[in-house]
Parts: C-alpha cells; sequence; structure tokens
C-alpha cells in the first residue's frame, strides 16, 4: 500500500481518507425523592475511533485492512434508579437504549492470495441500536454475612444489514456476577461467586453459537495481626472449559496465594 498525496493506492483501487474531528458531551438530571432514595436521567454523546490496526494492519495475514473505517458515533440514554430499602438493601438499576452509527463489526472477505479462505474485514454499520437493563442489588446483612449481584440483559437491533450482517458477534443476551462474603471468628472470611455469560454469535451471518457457561471462583482471606492479610483462592473451581472467542480456550482451574501487607 503506497501514499498518494491525501489519498492511499492498494494494488488497483485508490482510498480517500477524511479527517476525524467528532464533538462529545454529556448531560443528566438527578432527583433526590429522600434521603435514601433517587432516581436520574442522563443522555451522553460518545465517539470510538478505529484503531491503526483495524485501519492498516493485515494482522499477521488474518485481517484485510480497511483504512476508509470510520468512527462510531453513539447517543445513549439512561434511566436509573439508586436506593437503600430497610437499612441492609442497596439497589442500583438503570434501563438504557444506545443508537449508534457506524458500529464497527468483522465480517468475512475473500483472501487475496486464497479466494477459498477468509479474513476478517472491519466495516461500518449504518445504525444499529442496542438496548436493556442492569440490576446490581447489595445485601449486608450483619458482619458475618454479605453478599451482591449483578445482573444485565442485553439486546440489539441493525436497522441496515449488509453484506449478510445478521448479528453482533460476541454479544451475550445475559450477564450476571454473584457473590457472598461470609466470615468466621472475625479473622477468616470466605468469598465464593458464580459467574455466567449467555451463548452469542461468533460471526456476523449469525451461523454459529458459542455456548453458555457458568464459573465457580472461591477465595479464602485470613487476617494475620493487624497488617498482614492472607488470601487463597482457586479460580475456575470446576474446570469449566470456555472460550470467550472462538478457537481460543481459557485457563482452567487455577490456584493463587498472595500476602498483603498493609501500612
Amino acid at each position: 500500500m503506497k501514499k498518494l498525496g491525501s489519498a492511499y493506492y492498494a494494488d488497483h483501487f485508490i482510498i480517500r481518507t477524511k479527517p476525524m474531528f467528532l464533538m462529545t458531551w454529556q448531560a443528566g438530571v438527578f432527583y433526590q425523592i429522600t434521603p435514601d432514595h433517587e432516581v436520574r436521567l442522563t443522555y451522553a454523546r460518545k465517539n470510538h475511533f478505529p484503531t491503526m490496526s483495524q485501519r492498516y494492519s493485515t494482522r499477521f495475514g488474518r485481517s484485510f485492512p480497511n483504512p476508509s473505517l470510520g468512527p462510531e458515533i453513539a447517543s445513549h440514554f439512561e434511566l436509573g434508579y439508586h436506593g437503600t430499602l430497610l437499612g441492609k438493601l442497596t439497589v442500583n438499576t438503570v434501563v438504557y437504549y444506545s443508537l449508534i452509527t457506524g458500529k464497527i463489526v468483522s465480517v468475512g472477505w475473500p483472501s487475496p492470495n486464497r479466494p477459498m479462505n477468509s479474513l476478517d474485514y472491519a466495516k461500518n454499520l449504518d445504525r444499529s441500536a442496542f438496548y436493556g437493563f442492569e440490576l446490581a442489588p447489595e445485601w449486608y446483612g450483619n458482619e458475618y454475612c454479605s453478599g451482591g449481584l449483578s445482573f444485565s440483559v442485553n439486546r440489539y437491533y441493525i436497522y441496515h444489514s449488509e453484506n449478510n450482517v445478521k448479528e453482533i458477534p460476541y454479544y451475550p443476551m445475559i450477564t450476571a456476577n454473584a457473590y457472598m462474603v461470609l466470615k468466621a471468628l472475625r479473622v477468616l472470611s470466605i468469598l465464593p461467586r458464580l459467574e455466567y455469560l449467555d451463548s452469542r454469535y461468533v460471526n456476523t451471518e449469525g451461523e454459529k453459537k458459542l455456548p453458555a457457561y457458568v464459573l465457580a471462583h472461591l477465595k479464602l482471606s485470613a487476617s494475620l495481626g493487624k497488617y498482614l492479610v492472607l488470601s487463597a483462592g482457586v479460580e475456575n473451581l470446576f474446570d469449566t472449559l470456555y472460550e470467550i472467542k472462538q478457537y481460543f480456550p481459557l485457563a482452567g482451574r487455577v490456584f493463587n496465594l498472595s500476602l498483603e501487607a498493609k501500612y
């Protein structure tokens, strides 16, 4: 690829590049119903610029660059609530809607050298909308027992489907994370945690999904006097086989040990 004035020449075609200048701003209204309950309505305009890798790199032959790739321009609307119930339960929840112009997705592109093989090619969608809600309650029973949960439901809609773009890859409908803090003898803390990720598509054609998975984690923490904390934990307790991205399985059961000094 050669530079030619303000354009880039690639083999037999010329792609003109344009300067990118976008404005970001946000505003919100917050209303405190009582000292323990508050609602809010916010708007934010955000921009996400493509990376140099997406525009110019072949990523060692795995991708086809797109020098004309434009930025994502998003308008985010949120209606949220924060409150405390009965002095023990804190609730944070939000309903959101995001309208995005130029959402960047990766589609399959025939390899110039091997047309039967497919390369990743980043392109902009015309418009897409993302919407859903999030719920994050935290419960404090007493000094020996507490816990929390974060839960979200997320959906999207593509207004214009080009190049067979039917789905947004790696975008789960449901995610959840739950934990507890159990204290014994005031010096030992037991922290079990569960993590859930729903199934998600692996390509824009919507032909295949990665399965949902549940991970269990456990951590023990002991206070050794006033300044030292000894912790031991197990990540992925049941050695579950799972993938965040297709063909890239993540670590199985992992043990860790740490000593923290406070001063």
